[in-house]
Parts: C-alpha cells; sequence; structure tokens
C-alpha cells in the first residue's frame, strides 16, 4: 500500500492497478469516496460470482446486415468484490450522482441475492431496439456504510444514457443486485 497525497494506491498482484480516494477523515461520506466514470459502450454484461467478485464487461452490435445479438469486445470496464474496485483506464472520470430516489430503485426488478451459481446480466438501452443502443455507460462505485460509519463493502450504480439500469452490492458474506427489467436479461442465452 502506498499514499501519496491523499490517494491511495493499492497493488495487487492478480488485479493489476487499483485506486481510490482517501480523504482527510478515515471515515469518509459514501459521497466523498463515489467513484464515477463514463465508458463508450452500448452494452454491457455483468457477471456475478458466489465468491462476490462481480465483473462488469463491455458489449457490441455486429453491423446491421449481420445477424442482431450481442457480441463480447472483451474488454472489462470494471471489476469490484468487497474490499476492492477497478475501473478500466479507457473511460474518462465523471462526477458521482446523488444517489437514486426510493422509488426509482423501486421500480427496479429484484433484489435477487448472490447466490451459489453464477448470475448473468446483460443491459442495453431497449431490448426490441437494436438501431437505438446506447452510446455511454456510467459506471459508479461507492462504499457501503455501517451505521457506525464503516465501509462494510461496495455498491455499484450503473447507467446507459444516463438512464439507472442496474444496481448491486458486494459485502464479505452477501449481497444482490436489481435491474431495469424492460432494458436488462438475467443470466440470457449468449
Amino acid at each position: 500500500m502506498l499514499l501519496v497525497r491523499g490517494r491511495l494506491l493499492v497493488l495487487s498482484a492478480s488485479l493489476g492497478f487499483l485506486g481510490g480516494t482517501v480523504g482527510a477523515n478515515a471515515h469518509a461520506s459514501a459521497d466523498t469516496a463515489a467513484v464515477a466514470v463514463r465508458c463508450a459502450s452500448r452494452a454491457f454484461t455483468v457477471t456475478y460470482d458466489p465468491a462476490g467478485q462481480l465483473k462488469i464487461l463491455d458489449y457490441t452490435y455486429p453491423r446491421r446486415d449481420k445477424a442482431p445479438g450481442a457480441v463480447a469486445t472483451g474488454r472489462v470496464l470494471g471489476y469490484m468484490d468487497s474490499l476492492t474496485h477497478q475501473l478500466s483506464p479507457f473511460c474518462s472520470k465523471t462526477k458521482p450522482r446523488p444517489l437514486p430516489s426510493a422509488a426509482r430503485t423501486r421500480a427496479l426488478a429484484g433484489p435477487y441475492p448472490r447466490g451459489s451459481e453464477v448470475s448473468r446480466v446483460y443491459c442495453m438501452k431497449e431490448l426490441a431496439v437494436w438501431d437505438t443502443a446506447g452510446h455511454s455507460v456510467e459506471l459508479e462505485m461507492r462504499p457501503l456504510l455501517n451505521r457506525a460509519e464503516r465501509s462494510i463493502g461496495t455498491r455499484l450504480l450503473a447507467r446507459i444514457d444516463s438512464i439507472l439500469v442496474f444496481t448491486a452490492s458486494v459485502t464479505r458474506r452477501d449481497g444482490g443486485y436489481s435491474f431495469d427489467y424492460f432494458r436488462c436479461l438475467r443470466n440470457p442465452g449468449f
């Protein structure tokens, strides 16, 4: 671990570079510790495994004359578990947004608990409209805090063209996820 001018740098052999901002107070609020990026991506898939590791993978669409369907690009947009988070360096940093309203999060399907098998959720702008696919994916990761204001995990908020489509939380023991039923598919066949 290396502390350089208020920036915590963590090196890990398996994950590469991980970074997060540290404030002057050890119990920083969720708003000051949130990290947000915007990626030039048309769609994404989130894989959530039983060990509590969550990966956000980039997807695109083939040209119109090809068969419709999602195609993986091989890029990883982000990774998180209960202690660490990593966002892709090719995404541009943005200012974190306020947390969504309770009404908006209740409108999402779920919450689905972290299970004994890998869960996958594929999200795009509209399920039935291939030509109007999203142009940007916004990812925001912030710590989950307990009542004593201590971090107990990580929370993910994902938006496509500013529309909240996916939320997830990861702690050491449990976690869960919710998604927009009209813009996402749970455990797709591709």
